[in-house]
């Protein structure tokens, strides 16, 4: 049917041969609308948005239709993420007045999105070190990186030849392939500030006196370091400790001086920083008072030496309670006291002055004091005339030599236990020296007994002339009893020691003269010894 055919129809109904009545219908034919023009952006990208866009026709209802049971009645249909499977045809036409159009069709096809490429970067880096990127190949891609500083590059792997503070930050990278964008991939960036190390300035200590004080600086792009020597000392802490103390040892002593180093640490990406100072190391003073010594006891008097150098003098000074002849001479006496005699032993020290910056030195003498022997050379004894007697002195040390003084009749003056024979009283001295060298003295007294001869006559007439019954040597027997009887058997003396002689009288008168009979009894010595006295006028 066409526009010829438009016009007037009537149209009846018979039934039976029986016409029914006729209607009448205006027939107007209407124009088929134009294909609808469809206009996408391509490519299209997966995950990327789909525009499907139709050219404006006027009163015109839009009716699309696609994959996946795709319609939609809107003029332009929006799509803001599409997959893959979203490819393949799209048909659209239009209703106008009633009347559809004919169908336009598109192929969409949904390009793959390029993988987020694989960067990276040398960070951290050093201030003005180069900092460089990277990114793994994709065939066919375009690269491009942004970042801080408004940093932008389509290179691959650029870089920055001088890299700066301010470079911190985070770097993007995507890459386009067909056309379709990838997602960005970041690596951040870390500069770091090279360290400002300060160890101190150098130092001059004296060798006793040596302790280092250290106060070293660490700033800049970290605030650690560590201690180092080149000698054989000490730090006093941790070496990480800034704030520390360095104790020189023997070979830095000996070599007079050393090197301390203070090295940067947690440095990043930067080089360790180091710094040193040189400590010079002056000789310490030195005193020398000698070997210990050993005296005796009994000895009173102490010669003290001493000798020193890197000092301005020296002071004596004592745990004894003795007295220096001089206190700062460097040889000098020094007088014990009783209590240091009566002790087993005592300090003396020599202690240097005008010693500068050094401390003060001393050296210790230990005077050890040896005891003295002690030694008893016996009770006094009583021995027969020409009779021997072994001398046995006790002694409590250990002894090298013996004298015995006087040496008459002793067989052997030198031996500790000498015999004596003799006629006479001897007092006897023994010298004794122990084997420290100390030397002891007893004494001993002989009392050598000679036979008595007893006078049978006396006259205790006051003339001055045998007024005593005298018995010589019989003074000499201490316990010897003499009595004395008249002719009646009675006694009218007794004594038990005949230290005074009788003098002839009873109960202090004057006996008769007569003719008495005594009896003596030694007891040192066996028998007794009886007859007649007479006292004559």
């Amino acid at each position: 049917m066409n526009n010829l055919t438009a016009g007037v129809y009537q149209v009846a109904v018979a039934v039976a041969g029986c016409p029914g009545t006729a209607n009448t219908m205006n027939a107007i034919l209407k124009p088929t609308p134009a294909a609808p023009v469809i206009n996408t952006i391509a490519p299209v990208c997966e995950n990327g948005p789909l525009l499907l866009r139709l050219n404006t026709v006027t009163g015109a209802i839009y009716s699309w239709a696609g994959p996946l049971g795709f319609t939609s009645n809107t003029q332009n249909p929006f799509f803001d993420s599409v997959k893959l499977n979203r490819s393949g045809i799209y048909t659209a036409n239009v209703t106008v007045d009633g009347c559809i159009s004919n169908n336009s069709s598109v192929n969409i096809v949904v390009v793959p999105e390029p993988a987020a490429p694989a960067v990276g970067s040398n960070s951290p880096v050093c201030v003005n070190d180069q900092l460089r990127f990277t990114s793994n190949n994709i065939t066919g891609a375009t690269y491009r990186w942004m970042g801080v500083n408004g940093f932008v590059s389509s290179l691959q792997n650029p870089l920055i030849n001088t890299a700066s503070i301010s470079d911190t930050g985070r770097y993007g990278m995507a890459v386009t392939v067909n056309g379709c964008v990838s997602d960005t991939s970041y690596v951040q960036v870390a500069i770091d500030q090279p360290a400002l190390v300060n160890a101190g300035t150098n130092q001059v200590v004296c060798a006793n006196n040596a302790l280092v004080n250290l106060a070293g600086m660490v700033s800049g792009g970290t605030t650690t370091g560590v201690w180092s020597t080149n000698g054989s000392g000490r730090f006093g802490t941790r070496t990480v400790s800034l704030n520390n103390t360095y104790l020189p040892g023997n070979q830095d002593t000996a070599a007079g001086s050393v090197q301390l180093t203070l090295t940067s640490t947690n440095n990043g990406a930067c080089r360790a920083v180091v710094s040193s100072m040189l400590v010079q190391i002056t000789d310490a003073p030195v005193v020398d008072v000698g070997n210990n010594q050993v005296i005796c006891a009994n000895d009173s008097l102490l010669t003290v030496n001493a000798q020193f150098r890197n000092a301005g003098g020296i002071q004596w000074s004592t745990t004894g309670s003795g007295l220096f002849q001089s206190t700062n001479a460097l040889n000098t006496n020094y007088l014990l006291s009783e209590r240091d005699q009566s002790a087993n032993s005592f300090r003396i020290t020599a202690t240097t002055t005008g010693n500068g910056s050094c401390l003060a030195v001393t050296d210790e003498l230990l005077v050890n004091l040896a005891p003295v022997p002690i030694v008893n050379a016996g009770k006094d004894v009583l021995v027969l005339e020409n009779t021997p007697h072994t001398l046995n002195p006790a002694i409590t040390a250990t002894i090298q030599s013996f004298q015995w003084t006087p040496a008459s009749f002793l067989n052997n003056a030198l031996s500790r236990n000498p015999v004596f024979r003799g006629n006479a009283d001897q007092l006897l001295t023994l010298n004794v020296v122990s084997t420290n060298g100390c030397v002891a003295t007893d004494e001993i007294l002989i009392t050598v007994l000679k036979p008595f001869p007893i006078p049978n006559v006396f006259s205790p007439n006051g003339d001055g002339i045998h007024d005593t019954w005298v018995i010589p040597e019989l003074n000499k027997y201490p316990d010897a009893e003499v009595s004395v009887f008249d002719r009646t058997g009675k006694r009218v003396f007794f004594t038990s020691g005949y230290k005074t002689p009788w003098d002839g009288r009873y109960n202090g008168q004057p006996l008769p003269f007569a003719t008495y009979y005594y009896i003596i009894i030694p007891k040192i010595i066996q028998g007794v010894f009886s007859g007649p006295v007479t006292i004559l006028k």
